[in-house]
């Protein structure tokens, strides 16, 4: 890697920071870096000079190389603490639906790209959302049939919770088409499972903590019986499993790789992804010199034990470029897909294949419907109907409180560091009690992911925890219209609340969730500080965009928005005596900057990075030369 001086620039520097990594407070100052071997070795700036070894100063300049910064910025380099670098991969290579704005446009957009696929494949659909279609639904099986019904058809709505299959699909996946049939397999299925084991199993019933993600709630049928084609959760993720089992293993490769190279465009020099099956794919990439940036690989609980995870926590090369020491737990659902997990229910259900829709009736009606149930009736109690099936409408929590604390404690006992989804503030409460019951220590570092609805007492147990807040801003701008009307009035005030969670020291890192939303982190630092309440509303007039944001009081700074990315990043992944800031001892991970983002915020989603370098070596050169060979 050799000596390198970064000059003609500036460089980001951090105030003084506690032991939390909770100060976001910084400047940028004129200066130069001198690195070498993968480290920062000296920063010299014009007020300071901070020097971890004096023979740094490179006498023997032919051994240099000289960088010329232009007057861009260094900035730490940027990290992503929670995507799915594998889903973003396949992703680029599926039917993207994020442009349809109806049912037919939805499905004639899966017509046209059935259309260029071989015999044998299934045709997939990736990122629709049924909250921006005309009718304000999910397609059905039978329409999803129109597509094709000779290949397995799916179409997953953008938060990965939810799924529609057509009808071939529904068989490929064991799933009958009449709730008869469905009832009947499931008994057998039970049956055979408590002969098996010659016991019965403690979770066959329901639990007043939970729903346990019940198949009656994960498979939808209609009025009628019939299957509507709608998988959530649980049976969402076998699809998604399915279709990871039907693809080589190189190919798989190859889409890792694409979703790597996607994140190191945006300037992201690390990524904490979630990736089934990923353990071997990356150790696979990283002996054959195709990891670009650093991995920090999350494994799915059910991996644990398994080839598919290490036996304990590992950093795997000296570099640094690829570690597994996190394991994932999925407490609830998505807001969307109205399956997290609530303490009360949700104010308007959305209906999905029935004969009315939210437009036969106005918002005011809504409201008005909305307030009145939101008072006086017993949280839990109530249920709604949704095509002939009865629910109480609070989302789904996925495991009873038992067995949620039994996974914390194998986790901890195996000692992975706990992350665990949890969207809904009820889903939030099960998981940070789980977390203090299992005897979690603010050493332990136990990450709450998403944190989109909570409440007063969750917050006072989170920072009286520590439990680190793994938050994705982009979600408000894409939440930001819809979630008014779904969520109850008393959730709202604690709703995506990041600045307030900043101001109560409770450690906070910065995500994408990927490829839900970008995998960009500056569009990121940007939903962070303007919080718009749509993609097409834009920073920079104050007085014009006031109104045009959500819940202002929670914006961020700007060295807030870009500690959510770097600093709090390198905390909430054990890293931060490492990465995080440009000082000398830290590995000399960049993303540099030519913008004056830090006066003019409103750049950030506009821009591109400069440059990007990771352990030494400048990483964006990389993408140009892929270009180059894919043309060639």
């Amino acid at each position: 890697m050799g000596k390198t001086r970064f000059v003609n620039g500036f460089v980001w520097c951090w105030d003084e920071i506690d032991g939390d990594g909770c100060i976001c407070s910084g400047q940028r100052k004129r200066g130069e870096v001198c690195i070498e071997d993968g480290i920062i070795k000296s920063i010299t700036t014009t007020t300071t000079t901070m020097d971890n070894n004096p023979s740094c100063d490179f006498v023997d300049e032919e051994e240099i190389e000289i960088v010329n910064l232009e007057g861009a910025t260094i900035f730490p380099g940027l990290q992503d603490a929670h995507l799915h670098v594998g889903i973003l991969g396949q992703y680029m290579e599926k039917i993207d639906l994020s442009n349809c704005k109806s049912i037919k446009d939805l499905l004639d957009t899966m017509k046209e790209g059935e259309k260029a696929l071989p015999d044998s494949a299934w045709c997939v659909g990736v990122n629709f959302d049924h909250e921006k279609l005309f009718e304000r639904r999910w397609p059905t099986r039978q329409e999803l049939d129109t597509v094709s019904t000779s290949r397995v058809v799916f179409c997953f709505r953008v938060c990965v919770h939810i799924v529609v299959g057509n009808s071939l699909g529904l068989e490929a996946m064991k799933i009958p088409l009449h709730r008869r049939s469905f009832r009947r397999e499931k008994c057998n299925r039970k049956k055979k499972k408590k002969n098996e084991d010659g016991i019965g199993h403690e979770n066959d019933d329901d639990d007043d903590n939970g729903d346990n993600g019940d198949d009656d709630e994960l498979v939808e049928y209609d009025i009628s019986g019939n299957a509507t084609g709608l998988l959530k959760e649980g049976e969402c993720y076998k699809v998604s499993h399915a279709m990871d089992h039907s693809v080589s293993f190189e190919r798989m490769c190859d889409q890792f790789e694409h979703g790597l190279k996607e994140c190191l465009k945006f300037g992201t020099t690390c990524v904490q992804t979630n990736d089934a099956n990923g353990w071997k794919v990356y150790q696979h990439l990283l002996e054959n010199n195709r990891i670009p940036i650093r991995v920090h690989l999350t494994v799915l609980f059910d991996e644990l034990g398994t080839c598919k995870a290490p036996p304990h926590p590992l950093v795997f090369d000296n570099n640094d470029m690829l570690r597994c020491e996190r394991v994932k737990v999925f407490a609830d659902g998505s807001l969307g897909a109205e399956t997290a997990a609530l303490s009360i229910p949700y104010r308007c259900k959305h209906v999905t294949h029935s004969t009315c829709s939210h437009s036969d009736y106005g918002d005011d009606d809504m409201k008005s419907k909305a307030e009145t149930e939101d008072d006086g009736t017993p949280e839990r109690k109530r249920a709604t109907t949704t095509n002939g099936q009865r629910t109480t409408g609070l989302g789904i929590l996925n495991y009873a409180r038992a067995e949620l604390e039994r996974m914390v404690r194998v986790g901890h006992e195996n000692k992975f560091q706990l992350e665990v989804h949890a969207i809904g503030d009820k889903a939030a409460e099960e998981v940070v009690g789980a977390f203090q019951r299992a005897g979690l220590s603010p050493e332990d570092r136990p990450i709450l992911t998403h944190c989109q609805v909570l409440r007063e007492d969750i917050l006072d147990m989170m920072a009286e925890q520590k439990v680190v807040a793994n938050i994705q801003p982009s979600f408000v701008v894409t939440d930001a219209n819809w979630v008014l009307k779904r969520l109850p009035k008393r959730l709202l005030s604690s709703a995506y609340v990041w600045n307030t969670m900043l101001e109560r020291k409770i450690p906070c890192s910065g995500g994408s969730d990927a490829p839900v939303e970008t995998a960009n982190p500056l569009q990121g630092m940007y939903d962070a500080i303007f919080r718009n309440i749509s993609h097409d509303a834009e920073g920079g007039d104050e007085d014009k965009q006031r109104n045009l944001r959500f819940k202002q009081e929670e914006c961020l700074t700007f060295a807030q928005a870009l500690h959510l990315y770097t600093l709090g990043a390198a905390y909430a992944g054990k890293s931060e005596t490492r990465r995080g800031k440009v000082e000398p001892g830290f590995d000399a991970d960049f993303t540099i900057i030519k913008e004056d983002v830090m006066n003019n915020p409103h750049l950030l989603r506009d821009i591109s990075p400069f440059q990007v370098w990771v352990a030494g070596i400048r990483r964006d050169e990389m993408l140009a030369c892929a270009i180059v060979s894919d043309q060639q």
